[in-house]
């Protein structure tokens, strides 16, 4: 199994790269009051698309390794020189809630688009093109592990998983999503102990790990590490262990 993963992500990386060779100039760049970040781009001779295309660029300034979704919005008659490109989804949570789904087993249909914001995914709520909730409760077909990528959506308000089919442990990234007010795993079959960077939530209001198969104890402060205790604005603090 892991063999043909890595297998699949290198043969991934070798089209990838073969598509990427030839390069394109950024005409202009600007950012839209609504938050979509709009690109003019010199156009390919041999480039053929329509007004709902998606194209995947790579800036090699930023990154050699990551791209970029972005939804055509120009028309092909529009000029032979040129390509008006937008994404409405910040680009960090875009490759961060890719890595989510490519965890988990019967994620939504709708999850397969590339602008997770403008392609409405079910779940997903945006604003100023930054994911700030991510509600999938309730489908018990929903399987798979959270990975530590969960720990980019640094906007992120509400993690609400109640009621689905989600294992492994909980990641300590959790602690990174400073601006998490709701969150709701209760009704899954996470393992393992809770991880004491919950306590880092300063904003954290909901906090429900119920009816898992959590081990251990409740982290508590120790001097150094933030724990379950210094969550003192959070009003509902429901956990359970086996």
């Amino acid at each position: 199994m892991a063999a043909g993963a890595v297998f699949l992500f290198i043969l991934d990386r070798f089209l990838r790269f073969c598509q990427s060779r030839p390069s394109v100039d950024i005409i202009s760049a600007a950012c839209r009051p609504c938050g979509t970040t709009e690109l003019i781009l010199s156009k390919p001779a041999n480039l053929r698309y329509n007004a709902l295309s998606f194209v995947f660029l790579q800036v090699r300034e930023l990154s050699w390794l990551q791209w970029h979704p972005f939804s055509v919005s120009s028309s092909p008659l529009d000029g032979c020189y040129h390509i008006v490109v937008s994404a409405n989804t910040n680009s960090q949570d875009a490759v961060s809630l890719y890595g989510l789904g490519s965890q988990w087993e019967n994620k939504p249909p709708n999850w397969n688009g590339v602008d997770p914001c403008s392609d409405s995914w079910v779940g997903i709520s945006c604003n100023n093109s930054r994911i700030v909730s991510m509600d999938l409760s309730y489908n018990k077909e929903l399987t798979g592990q959270i990975p530590s990528s969960i720990g980019s959506l640094s906007k992120l308000e509400n993690l609400i998983l109640v009621g689905c089919s989600f294992s492994g442990e909980i990641p300590q990234e959790i602690g990174s999503l400073k601006q998490l007010v709701f969150l709701s795993l209760n009704s899954n079959k996470f393992t393992g102990r809770i991880p004491q960077t919950i306590g880092n939530l300063a904003k954290l209001y909901w906090l429900d790990l119920a009816d898992n198969m959590l081990t251990g104890e409740i982290p508590m402060s120790d001097g150094k590490n933030s724990g379950l205790d210094t969550l003192i604005h959070t009003k509902h603090l429901y956990v359970q262990y086996l």
